[in-house]
């Protein structure tokens, strides 16, 4: 089943809709009455780091929404902020706050129309932008509603030379992580699959020293909600932790399940950039 980004509401009408094709990313036109809301557990994994130099929870509650307008929207970017860091911009605890990080990306230009339920790709790309990581050309409109098999988004987006594209077939939550580690900066493509209802985009943002890697997404709750928050994606020392093998693998709504596609900043573009400030 193909669906992008986040489930939200699946209505009676809508499913017949959408017939055999499965969901797809909903706008907040079609969230009025729902009759099956898709959610994922609120409970995060304990950021267990202890290191000094890993990034820590922001020190103030809320986006910083100005400083956002000014990365998202491409006028200005820091090659010297972190991805941690620049995550951190982005978090947002309430719907309320949420969908006004959504419109701030403002990743449907001339509309109000930007909705966290529909956010991962433009979310990523602007965590990217922001620390001027994101390839010359897209902006976060370019990776809304990216499908690699109808139109090869978001791995087109990333010149070839430049970037490593690995596609992965195993599932994300049976993959051993372990053996093959997520580095920061990988961008993220995980593929529904037949078994899981949604697909989605992240960046991750961090890895501590003990190679937990960490992210920020756009994540769903029991009564509809949407939150941006920063979550563990896999713990080495403890593989039950963290999205990609528990909430998003065996989860009441899932992805992942088809696989993934990592899209990896080569060597030469990593050196290019002077060391980010912590």
């Amino acid at each position: 089943m193909l669906a992008r980004c986040w489930v939200l509401v699946l209505g009676s009408s809508l499913l017949a809709a959408l017939g055999a094709t499965g969901a797809a990313c909903l706008g907040p036109e079609d969230v009025g009455a729902p009759t099956t809301v898709a959610y994922f557990s609120e409970v995060l994994p304990e950021d267990v780091s202890d290191d000094a130099e890993a990034a820590p929870p922001p020190t103030t509650i809320g986006p910083d929404l100005p400083t956002i307008v000014a990365y998202a929207t491409g006028g200005d970017c820091s090659a010297d902020l972190s991805l941690a860091r620049a995550g951190n911009l982005f978090l947002a605890p309430t719907m309320a706050e949420a969908t006004a990080v959504a419109q701030a990306i403002d990743f449907l230009p001339e509309s109000r129309w930007e909705h966290p339920s529909n956010m991962c790709g433009p979310l990523a790309a602007a965590i990217l932008l922001a620390t001027c990581r994101l390839p010359e050309g897209p902006t976060p409109h370019s990776f809304w509603l990216s499908n690699p098999e109808a139109d090869g988004r978001p791995a087109s987006l990333f010149p070839s030379e430049d970037y490593e594209v690995t596609r992965v077939r195993e599932a994300a939550g049976r993959y051993d992580f372990a053996a093959d580690p997520l580095q920061e900066g990988d961008f993220l493509y995980l593929f529904s699959g037949r078994s899981g209802t949604f697909s989605h985009m992240i960046v991750v943002t961090e890895v501590d020293p003990e190679g937990r890697a960490y992210s920020v997404s756009n994540l769903g709750h029991r009564d509809g909600t949407f939150t941006i928050e920063r979550i563990l994606l896999f713990d080495p020392l403890d593989e039950t932790l963290g999205y990609l093998r528990g909430e998003w693998a065996t989860g009441y709504f899932r992805t992942g399940q088809g696989g993934f596609i990592r899209i990896r900043p080569a060597a030469s573009v990593e050196s290019e950039l002077p060391p980010a400030e912590e």
